[in-house]
């Protein structure tokens, strides 16, 4: 039984064998009826790189795009695209990295400030507890905000194709 997979794993899945593969023209004509409102792209072909430009229709073998900033409409072949990139931003990666650090970072601030006030040591434990989690929540939402904004602000491109 064992060898049998192995024979089958080497030689490959019957099925497999009649599939063809996708031609890259398929790819981007199936790529693009999936774009109807996504994010502004980057298309890469041999004579230029179209920033920021939105996709608006695809004819049989000609994508129409428009530039974002100017608003003209561009036609390019589908057979010259080389790349598309989706614009994207890393808010939410930023925006966790920021609460977790203000967390911490006001928790240790809050027990240290608490452990200021103490006299006894009953006392010592709510006071540096009260003040983690004051400090905690506070730096935390501060931390949180400014992740957001600057996770909104930092944008990349994210390759879509090939």
């Amino acid at each position: 039984m064992a060898a049998i997979s192995v024979l089958v794993t080497i030689i490959g899945d019957p099925a497999m064998a009649q599939s063809q593969p996708v031609e890259p023209s398929e790819r981007l004509t199936m790529l693009f009826g999936d774009l109807a409102s996504a994010a502004p792209l980057q298309i890469i072909t041999p004579g230029r790189i179209l920033d920021d430009v939105n996709f608006v229709s695809l004819q049989e073998s000609t994508v129409q795009l428009e530039e974002i900033a100017t608003g003209a409409l561009v036609n390019v072949d589908l057979s010259a695209i080389r790349g598309i990139a989706a614009e994207q931003s890393h808010w939410l990666k930023a925006t966790l990295w920021g609460t977790s650090g203000g967390i911490l970072v006001g928790s240790i601030f809050g027990l240290m400030i608490g452990s200021f006030k103490c006299s006894d040591l009953e006392a010592c434990l709510s006071d540096e507890r009260a003040g983690a989690i004051r400090w905690g929540a506070t730096l935390g939402l501060v931390g949180g905000g400014a992740g957001f904004v600057l996770g909104r602000r930092s944008r990349h491109w994210e390759p879509i194709f090939p």
